[in-house]
């Protein structure tokens, strides 16, 4: 008699022509993409088994990342240019000037 597992070690090495697996990535492609619950166990099997048919290329590795510098008393906010729109800084004869505000 013939053990229950007994077909597993024969299909361990699959022997698939360039089309078969071509034809295979492809169901199973559809299969995950078509699937409602994509991180189900079924479909992380079936994932796996994609990755073995065709590997994803490697990936570029990341830039290193960049110290921040916070910036330096130069611009808009060392040059005063920001005091002409700030109301708390302007006088009142600007404000007035300008007739944005109501005097009282």
């Amino acid at each position: 008699m013939i053990a229950p597992q007994a077909h597993i070690p024969a299909m361990k090495n699959l022997e698939l022509t360039d089309d078969e697996a071509q034809a295979l990535v492809r169901v199973i492609r559809e299969a995950i993409d078509s699937d409602r619950f994509p991180l189900s166990p079924r479909i992380a099997v079936l994932r796996s088994i994609l990755a073995q048919l065709r590997p994803e290329p490697a990936r570029a590795p990341l830039p290193p990342l960049r110290n921040y510098v916070p910036p330096s008393g130069t611009g808009i906010a060392a040059s005063g240019i920001r005091d002409a729109f700030d109301p708390g800084l302007c006088g009142e004869t600007a404000r007035q000037a300008d007739g944005l505000y109501r005097t009282t």
